[in-house]
């Protein structure tokens, strides 16, 4: 992944400065240095940089689709090409979301022409939403076309984090249900709502780290919850 969007920028002309291995969100991640892209004068081009990514991954879920079929069911490459299959569409599904700061977040940004889109489009959502609870606050000059872009992603990236939010908490409740510990749900409940208050303190900052944070903690949340049953898919393969 990284490899395909260092490759495309210096086929562009672009310089790679440095790759390798870093934390995000308190979890490792590769990363490759393509800060030069936004040098190139073609759009589409740097377009093509931020969608190399994800595209060296759909070749790699192809090829182990492709594996996954032609092997036996009972055979153990069957099953690891089963997890790669899923990981890496998945991933791939995740990384292409305009609305987290990733490859997605990158392609429409550089399509639409709009420079820090995200951020920009979070500060103008926030003035909005200060002058509706009666706060003095000036709203950036910008074009009719910036404006509803502005107020479109922004809405629509908040929305989406809490719907995130309430996916994870109603599966992680009903699991813990299911398995009997209703003290533990009454806790998690709990927490999570003294996190909701929080959060709607913070309301009027509107600041877009905080809902890319918790997108991205509610994302590993829900990637546990589905790399279970492949974990003990493995393992039955193993036995």
């Amino acid at each position: 992944h990284e490899f395909a969007h260092g490759l495309t920028c210096k086929r562009f002309g672009g310089a790679v400065h440095e790759a390798g291995l870093m934390l995000m969100y308190f979890q490792p991640a590769f990363y490759c240095d393509v800060s030069d892209a936004w040098l190139i004068p073609e759009r589409w081009k740097r377009v093509v940089v931020s969608g190399a990514g994800p595209l060296a991954e759909i070749g790699i879920w192809g090829a182990s689709t492709l594996v996954w079929v032609a092997t036996a069911s009972d055979t153990l490459i069957h099953a690891i090409a089963l997890v790669v299959m899923a990981s890496t569409g998945l991933h791939t599904f995740l990384n292409l979301n305009p609305f987290l700061k990733l490859d997605g977040y990158y392609i429409l940004s550089d399509w639409l022409a709009i420079p820090n889109l995200r951020k920009r489009a979070f500060a103008y959502v926030g003035t909005v939403v200060k002058r509706i609870f009666g706060i003095d606050a000036t709203l950036p000059d910008v074009s009719d076309r910036d404006r509803n872009v502005f107020l479109l992603y922004g809405l629509v990236a908040s929305a989406g984090a809490f719907a995130l939010i309430g996916v994870v908490i109603s599966t992680m409740g009903a699991s813990l249900l299911d398995g009997g510990q209703p003290l533990l749900l009454a806790f998690s409940t709990a927490v999570w709502g003294i996190w909701l208050a929080v959060l709607c303190g913070l309301l009027l900052l509107w600041r877009a780290w905080v809902w890319e944070g918790l997108a991205i903690l509610s994302l590993n949340l829900m990637s546990g919850i589905v790399a279970k049953p492949l974990w003990d898919n493995l393992k039955s393969y193993q036995q």
